[in-house]
Order: C-alpha cells, then sequence, then structure tokens
C-alpha cells in the first residue's frame, strides 16, 4: 500500500483527522480540517516524557492533515473508484460490527444448558463406513444388514482414508456433542442398529451404532462454559444463516441479470483489472435493495481492490454473480449497522475514518508523488552494480493449493479434511486461485514468496516441512489448504531478477526528498496551525515550546 511508504516518511498517526465537537478541541488544524486534543492525548500517553517523540508526532498530524486537504482540493475524493474505495473500507467495519451485534444476541437458556447436562452420560461407539456413490454405499450396507463385518468393510472400502486403518472406528462420543451428519444418523439407534444412508457434499454415508455404556458425568459448575460454548456455537451457527437469509428477503436484493456479464466482459485477468467503462456503463446498478444500491463501477473496484491472495474469476460471469449476492448481503449488513447507530461508537467510527483516509493518501501518492519517481535504466544498472552482493531472492516455495469460499466450498473443505480425504480429488467443487498458479488443472502454484500467503497462513505455510500440509480458516473469510511440493532456497539475484527491487530501492530512496518538499509546499498552499502549548505538556520537564501557528 502506498499509504505505508507515507507513513514511513510522516510517521502517519493512528488517530487520523477527526472531526470534532466543540467540547473537543483542535490540537492541529488545516483549513477545516482537525486532529482533535482527545485523539491526541490518548496516543501521546505512551510518548510522554520523550519530546523528540511528541515533536514528531505532531508534525506528522500537521503532514497527514496538509496532504488530506490537497487530495481532497484536487478532488481525488470524488473520483468514483476512490470513492468506492472508501465505501469498501467502512462496509467492511460495519457489516462485521452488525454481524457481531448480532450474534451477540443469540442467548444460550439456562434451561438448555441444564438439559443438556441432563442428557450428558450416555456415551457411543460406532462404525463409519462412507462412499463415493450411492450404488456402492448400498451394497455395503446391505452385506452389513446381513452379517458382513462392517470393520472389515470399512478399512477395505471406505474413502475416508484415515477410517481405513481403525475400520470406520469412531468414539466413545458422549451422545450430546455428536454434531452433522453423525448426530442425525444416531438419534434413535440403539445398540446394534444399523443407520439409513445419507448424502453430503463429501459422498454417501451410513453407521452401525456398535455399543452404548454410561459414565459419570462431572459436577455441572466444572463443565458448564463448555457446555454453554457448544450451546452458543450452533445456535448462532444457525441464526446467522436465517438472518442473512431475512436480511435478503426483508431487503428485497435483487441482482440486474445483465451486470455479470457487463463485469465479466470488461475483466482484463481473473484478478478484476478492467478496461474502460462508459459513463453509461459505470453507472448501471449491479444491484439494488430496498434503500440502497451498487452500481457495475463499484462492484469492479471492490473486485480488483480485493486482496491480491484471494481468489477471484472476474471474468467469469457466474462468478460475478455469486460475488453479487454475497456483496448485496454485506452492503445491507452494513446499511443497517447504519441504521442501528453502530457506526457512531468511537472506535467503530475512528477505525472507518483511518481507513478512509489511508485510500485518499493512497490515491495521491499515486496522482501527486508516483509521477515524479522516474527511474532510469542507468539508474537501475549503477544501483544494481553497487548493490549486487546484497540482492537476494528469498526463499520461494512451490505448493498445491485451493481456497473454499465461505459457504457450500468451505464445508466440503472442512468435511474432506475431517474424513481423510484428499481436497484436490474435487477441484471441480473448490477455487483454484489462477493468478497465483502454474497449472490450474493440478493446483501446483508458481514459486511464492512468503508475501504471497495470505498473512493468516504465511508463517506456517514457510515452516512446513517437506510433504507438510496446512489448512488455514482465513480472516477475511473462507478456507486455504496447501501442501508443500517444493523449496527454492534464497540466492543472489541477477540483474533481470532484481529489476523490480532496484526500482523500489531508487524510488523510497527518492520519495523522502519528494515528499518533504511537497510538504513544504502544502504548509506555503494552506492555513493551517498546531497547538505547541498543548503538545509541550507531553515533552520531558526540561523542554518546552511556545505555540508556532502558521499559515494564517
Amino acid at each position: 500500500m502506498r499509504h505505508v511508504l507515507l507513513c514511513s516518511i510522516l510517521i502517519a498517526l493512528s488517530a487520523g483527522s477527526a472531526c470534532r465537537s466543540a467540547d473537543d478541541p483542535a490540537a492541529i488544524t488545516v483549513e477545516g480540517r482537525s486532529l482533535s486534543i482527545d485523539d491526541s492525548a490518548r496516543d501521546l500517553e505512551r510518548l510522554r516524557g520523550d519530546s523528540a517523540a511528541v515533536t514528531a508526532y505532531a508534525e506528522a498530524g500537521l503532514n497527514r492533515l496538509l496532504i488530506l486537504e490537497d487530495a481532497c482540493r484536487r478532488g481525488l475524493d470524488s473520483d468514483p473508484e476512490i470513492e468506492s474505495a472508501m465505501y469498501d473500507k467502512a462496509r467492511s467495519h460495519l457489516q462485521y460490527i452488525y454481524l457481531q451485534y448480532k450474534l451477540g444476541m443469540v442467548p444460550v437458556p439456562e434451561d438448555t444448558i441444564l438439559s443438556f447436562y441432563s442428557g450428558m452420560g450416555e456415551m457411543l461407539v460406532y462404525t463409519a463406513i462412507q462412499s463415493d456413490d450411492s450404488l456402492t454405499a448400498d451394497s455395503l450396507r446391505t452385506l452389513v444388514a446381513r452379517g458382513a463385518d462392517a470393520r472389515v468393510l470399512a478399512a477395505g472400502n471406505t474413502v475416508i482414508l484415515q477410517d481405513r486403518a481403525t475400520g470406520g472406528r469412531c468414539g466413545p462420543t458422549d451422545r450430546m456433542r455428536l454434531v452433522g451428519n453423525d448426530r442425525i444418523l444416531l438419534s434413535g439407534l440403539s445398540q446394534g442398529d444399523l443407520s439409513p444412508i445419507i448424502h453430503s457434499p463429501s459422498g454417501w454415508r451410513f453407521l452401525l451404532l456398535d455399543s452404548v455404556y454410561r459414565v459419570e458425568v462431572p459436577p455441572l459448575d466444572s463443565v458448564r462454559t463448555r457446555i454453554h460454548d457448544f450451546i452458543w456455537a450452533h445456535l448462532s451457527e444457525d441464526y446467522k444463516h436465517t438472518l442473512e437469509d431475512s436480511l435478503v428477503e426483508a431487503y428485497h436484493l435483487s441482482i440486474n441479470p445483465l451486470a455479470p456479464g457487463m463485469i465479466s466482459s470488461h475483466a482484463l485477468d481473473p484478478l478484476g483489472t478492467f478496461s474502460p467503462y462508459t459513463d453509461s456503463e459505470a453507472g448501471t446498478a449491479a444491484y439494488t435493495w430496498d434503500g440502497g444500491e451498487r452500481t457495475v463501477i463499484s462492484l469492479a473496484c471492490c473486485i480488483r481492490n480485493m486482496p491480491e491472495q484471494l481468489p477471484r474469476q472476474a471474468g467469469d460471469s457466474a462468478w460475478v454473480a455469486d460475488f453479487c449476492n454475497l456483496m448485496g448481503l454485506y452492503d445491507i449488513m452494513a446499511a443497517r449497522a447504519v441504521e442501528l447507530g453502530l457506526d457512531e461508537h468511537s472506535e467503530v467510527s475512528r477505525n472507518i475514518r483511518i481507513d478512509r483516509e489511508n485510500v485518499l493518501l493512497d490515491a495521491w501518492y499515486d496522482a501527486v508523488v508516483s509521477p515524479r519517481l522516474v527511474v532510469s535504466e542507468q539508474d537501475l544498472l549503477d544501483t544494481w552494480n553497487a548493490n549486487r552482493g546484497m540482492l537476494i531472492n528469498p526463499e520461494r516455495r512451490v505448493f498445491r493449493l485451493v481456497y473454499a469460499s465461505p459457504g457450500e466450498q468451505m464445508e466440503l473443505l472442512g468435511t474432506l479434511l475431517e474424513s481423510g480425504r484428499d481436497p484436490f480429488s474435487r477441484l471441480d467443487d473448490l477455487t483454484v486461485p489462477a493468478a497465483i498458479m502454474a497449472d490450474t488443472g493440478t493446483a501446483l502454484t508458481r514459486p511464492l514468496e512468503a508475501a504471497d500467503i495470505p498473512e493468516d497462513a504465511r508463517e506456517a505455510a514457510f515452516s512446513l516441512a517437506a510433504g507438510g500440509s496446512l489448512a488455514c480458516t482465513l480472516s477475511r473469510g473462507g478456507m486455504l489448504y496447501l501442501e508443500l511440493e517444493e523449496v527454492f532456497p534464497e540466492n543472489e539475484a541477477s540483474f533481470e531478477e532484481s529489476r523490480a527491487v532496484l526500482t523500489r530501492l531508487i524510488s523510497e530512496a527518492r520519495q523522502e526528498e519528494i515528499v518533504s518538499g511537497l510538504v513544504d509546499s502544502l504548509r506555503s498552499a494552506y492555513s493551517w496551525n498546531v497547538r505547541w502549548d498543548f503538545f509541550s505538556r507531553f515533552f520531558d520537564e526540561t523542554s518546552s515550546r511556545q505555540d508556532q501557528p502558521g499559515g494564517d
């Protein structure tokens, strides 16, 4: 992100530029923009006694406000693509806080806990057999019903590899803690009973209840928290699905049938880089809901601005249609958050403001700084010759990798992993991120650096030993599964391999001077004031500084 580069120069503030009330005077002002005393004081407490750090904080706050003011004066905040990016930053926070607010209201009644506790103590041991097709499952079940040894059949026929070693044995498990299809299949069964066959995304499955026995249950107080959390997890998941369906229905989410094809036809690559839209196309509603809409250009920008590691198929109209449904739900959640006043919570408001401002910082960098960072071929050669011994290709790794999007794909991948089956046998039902693939048919990636892996999985993926595997639920949604295929150790880079790094090094070396010069010019262009009497309260005892108003 470009604002990160600016942060290294400006030591950008965590507080951002708050809109202050009459009761919250400004520590710094630039034209009508301000950084409040209350926001600043919270940050400055950790710097108290370090006058240099306090001064740097104040200077950075001034510089940040000057750049944001200049970005708005240039009209960057009204550019449709930048407006879309700022909206999605806010939407992400709002949909999350809304969902947490609603799930936090899911109660676990005391009588439910007591009922669960009273049912504990019945332990089940059972044999599970699973097949890829219904005919095989039916024939295996017939054999078990006629007296064949279920364990022997499971060991030779179940498609769940880990169950072959144990003859399909499951348990002992408390009946109250059964989940999913096994809970359904064992419901009402007695010892020796055979369940019917049930179909799920992972195959056809049936169970034989081998034994039932009772154990002593621990005191309620020692297991109450675990019971509460178990019940709440299942209630909240059920409630979440109900909530999502009810929101879509109540707000009449409607997808424009022409929008997915329009967006996919403009996509230049799977990541969502797009060819120019006409004004008419850009303003077309991709979908609407009661009280709002999202335009085609906004949705196209949302796809393009997703973190690179997150898979997408922007050129596939079916994928875009599914994305419309997902984002429509998220937009409705964000709208509900605003209706409920959740956006007025200080921490939520602050985080939204900071993220929106960072989008503007990126836009200002692209529009103002980047054009001044011209790097010639001779610059690159000179820098390479001076630093070639220090230019190293980082370790790269090749993985087999699949991604499961939230919903059915994630449920399928979880089931495959729990059952010990190979996720790569179901590539057609999962997502293969084309942007990082060398071969989409086998889900084999190109050599990846650590930065190419989502942050949630990065450290673990680059700690895997040969042949190791990793499943990781991503904080932004979905699940990643990968297996390590090959490791390329770090090595000295050639000139061509170093080109991107050299360009970045030269640019970073020059941009401090460029940004500093630009900020100096902004101090002359805009009216500003810093309350040094306020900041000096956080200096050490021997330091002081008088008010130094600027601009006007």
